[in-house]
C-alpha cells in the first residue's frame, strides 16, 4: 500500500488586526537586523508554522520602502528605517497598516505616501481614501496630512481624509482636526464633515410683489362757469322815464338831457337808449358836451342799435369842429 505524501496543514485566514500586529514585529525585527544584533526568537511550537506563513504573506502588501538617503545599501534599504518613507497602495479591497502608534486604513484603489521621521511625521493622500488612528502625541511632533491643496493637522483623533483630483474631504470620527485650506483654517470636531468644493450661497429669495396700488381716479374737469350775461333790467318806471323826457326835448331839452344822462347811469336797456338820446340832443343844440357823449356811447355799447348813428354824428363833428 502506498502512502500519499502530506501536504502543508491548512491555514486560516488572519484579521487586519492579527496583520498590523505580525506587521511590527516584522519591523521590530528588521530595526533589530540593522543595527547588528540579530536575536533570533524561537517561536511557540504551536505558532512555528503560521509566523511563517504570516511572514511571507507580510512580503505580499504593497507597501513600497524608499530610503531618505540614496548612498545606504539595498540590504538597509529593506530594513524601514523610523526616517524613511513608506508607500502604501491598494487594489479592490481595503488594507490597514500601523507605522508605530498611527495606524491607517486605506480604502480601495488608494495611494498613500507616510513620511515616519519622528521630527515631522505626515502622510500624503495621492487618491482614494484613507483613515488615520492617531494617538495623543504627548508633547511629539504633531501629526500632518497633506491632499491637493488641503492639509489636516492633529494631535491625537481618529478622522478620514479623502481625494479624488483637487476635490478633497475631511471627516471626524473623534477628538479635533485643524484643515487648511487655500490660506483659511477651519477646525473641525467630532462628526464634521469639510469639502474643498465651494460653499453654494443661494440667492436672497425674491421680495413678495407690491400690492398693486389703487388705481387713481380721474381728475373731473374743472366745471367752466360762465358768468350769465347780467340782464338789463326793464322797468316800467324807466320806460315811462324815457317818454317823459323825449315829449319835453322840444320845450326844454336843456331838463331833457339832464334826465336822459340821470337815466343812463341805470342798469336797464333804457339806458342805452338813454345815453345816445342825450349825445344826440347835445348834437342837435350845439352843445359841446356832444362828442364827449357821443364818445361815451361808442365806448360802452360798440355793438348798440344806435352805435352806427353816433359814429356818423361824431364824424360830422369832426369834419366840422
Amino acid at each position: 500500500m502506498t502512502q500519499q505524501p502530506l501536504g502543508p496543514p491548512p491555514i486560516d485566514p488572519m484579521s487586519d488586526v492579527s496583520w498590523a500586529r505580525v506587521e511590527r514585529e516584522v519591523w521590530s525585527r528588521l530595526d533589530t537586523e540593522a543595527s547588528g544584533a540579530i536575536r533570533r526568537v524561537s517561536p511557540p511550537r504551536r505558532t512555528g508554522v503560521y509566523l511563517g506563513a504570516a511572514v511571507a504573506a507580510a512580503a505580499t502588501v504593497a507597501i513600497i520602502v524608499a530610503a531618505t538617503r540614496s548612498s545606504e545599501s539595498s540590504e538597509s534599504r529593506e530594513t524601514a528605517r523610523e526616517d524613511e518613507i513608506a508607500r502604501v497602495v491598494t487594489a479592490a479591497s481595503p488594507s490597514m497598516v500601523a507605522f508605530g502608534d498611527i495606524e491607517l486604513t486605506a480604502a480601495e484603489d488608494t495611494a498613500v505616501v507616510f513620511d515616519r521621521d519622528p521630527k515631522k511625521p505626515s502622510a500624503m493622500v495621492e487618491h482614494g481614501a484613507a483613515w488615520f488612528e492617531v494617538a495623543p502625541r504627548n508633547g511629539r511632533a504633531r501629526f500632518v496630512v497633506r491632499a491637493g491643496d488641503a492639509t489636516v493637522e492633529v494631535i491625537g483623533t481618529r478622522f478620514r481624509v479623502a481625494r479624488a483630483g483637487e476635490h478633497v474631504e475631511v471627516e471626524v470620527d473623534r477628538g479635533v482636526v485643524g484643515v487648511t485650506y487655500h490660506g483659511t483654517v477651519v477646525q473641525l470636531v467630532a462628526h464634521d464633515h469639510w469639502s474643498s468644493d465651494p460653499v453654494a450661497i443661494a440667492p436672497p429669495p425674491p421680495s413678495p410683489p407690491s400690492p398693486p396700488s389703487p388705481p387713481t381716479p380721474p381728475t373731473p374737469p374743472t366745471p367752466i362757469v360762465v358768468a350769465p350775461k347780467p340782464q338789463r333790467p326793464t322797468t316800467e318806471a324807466d320806460r315811462a322815464r324815457f317818454e317823459q323826457l323825449s315829449a319835453l326835448e322840444v320845450h326844454d331839452p336843456a331838463t331833457a338831457i339832464t334826465g336822459y344822462l340821470e337815466l343812463a347811469s341805470h342798469t336797464s336797456s333804457w339806458s342805452e337808449l338813454a345815453l345816445f338820446a342825450a349825445g344826440r340832443l347835445a348834437f342837435d343844440r350845439g352843445d359841446p358836451r356832444a362828442a364827449k357823449l357821443l364818445d361815451t356811447y361808442v365806448s360802452r355799447f360798440p355793438d348798440g342799435a344806435n352805435a352806427t348813428d353816433a359814429r356818423h354824428l361824431l364824424a360830422r363833428l369832426k369834419s366840422h369842429p
